[in-house]
Parts: C-alpha cells; sequence; structure tokens
C-alpha cells in the first residue's frame, strides 16, 4: 500500500490531504481531507507502522498560532478527527513523525515558549491517543528544525538545531 498526503488549497484555505493506492500508483483513493476546512493547514508529513496504518501531522492555525495536529488512518482511507499535539498559545511549527517497529508514533516539532523556540515531542502507542507534549530541549535558546526517527528495537533519536549563544549546533 501507498499513501500520500500534501496541502491543497480549496478556494478559501489550505487543507491537509491524503490517498491510498493499492497497485504501486497507477491508480489512486479520492482524496480526504485531514485536517477540516476553515484554517490554513501546512507541512503535512506522514508515518506507517509496519503491519499498520498510517499517522500523519501537519501545522494548523488555531486563529491565533500555529498547532501541530495529527490524525490516523487504520486503511489509509478513513481517517479519525484530527488531534492537537502541541500547547495553545503559541506557534507550533516543523512537524515530523517517525512509526517505531511496535506500531507506536512519535511526533516532534518547535514550538515559542514566548521568548524562544524549543523542540517538543508527543508519543501514541495507536496513533490515536496522544501523550502531553514534552520539552526534548532546554529553554533560553532558540531550538528549531527538530527530526525523529525509530530504530529497530522500537528506540527512538530526536535532533535539532540549536543556537549556544555563538554557534548553531546540532
Amino acid at each position: 500500500m501507498l499513501t500520500a498526503v500534501w496541502k491543497r488549497f480549496d478556494g478559501s484555505n489550505y487543507i491537509a490531504q491524503s490517498a491510498r493506492s493499492s497497485d504501486g500508483g497507477l491508480t489512486w483513493s479520492i482524496p480526504a481531507s485531514l485536517s477540516g476546512t476553515g484554517r490554513d493547514a501546512s507541512a503535512p508529513q506522514l508515518s506507517v507502522a509496519p503491519g499498520g496504518g498510517p499517522t500523519a501531522v501537519w501545522t494548523r492555525s488555531d486563529g491565533s498560532n500555529q498547532a501541530v495536529q495529527a490524525s490516523h488512518s487504520a486503511d489509509g482511507v478513513v481517517w479519525r478527527a484530527p488531534a492537537t499535539l502541541s500547547a495553545t498559545g503559541q506557534d507550533a511549527e516543523s512537524p515530523q513523525i517517525a512509526a517505531a517497529p511496535g506500531g507506536s508514533f512519535t511526533a516532534v516539532w518547535d514550538r515559542s515558549d514566548g521568548t524562544n523556540n524549543i523542540a517538543q515531542a508527543s508519543h501514541s502507542a495507536d496513533g490515536v491517543t496522544w501523550g502531553a507534549p514534552a520539552s526534548l530541549s532546554a529553554a533560553g535558546q532558540d531550538a528549531g528544525h527538530p527530526q525523529i526517527v525509530a530504530a529497530a528495537d522500537n528506540s527512538l533519536t530526536a535532533v535539532w538545531s540549536r543556537y549556544n549563544g555563538s554557534h548553531i549546533v546540532v
């Protein structure tokens, strides 16, 4: 199975969409809207757990700030209602997601703490129920562009860039 995600302009806003192919990309399902309508969505990313369905993350405006949202599909066609992963009150951006071989998902993003951007993460055992955001980087200096990967033993590694006062470091 192949699953693709993208953003599309619906005439008023950008929305995150997905489609699935079961024949190597020759034909695709009718696109499903993941993010709903009414506010712009951007930067959709996708990960699929071995033997399971896909989970997508993206950013979407809540009317005041950008928030990170996620949705899971058991079959790549029908998607659950979006869950907001990042805390409200400040902008969150640059979402990435990784699926571990055991079927869990972890999303990372950077979010303002009101002064600087910090790298944050949330974990889901099933792509549906997500834990509270956890800060990965320390407060005090900007962090951004987080990436995450899952290893065969289900361990996770996250990296991000950070300004240390003199240089940008990883």
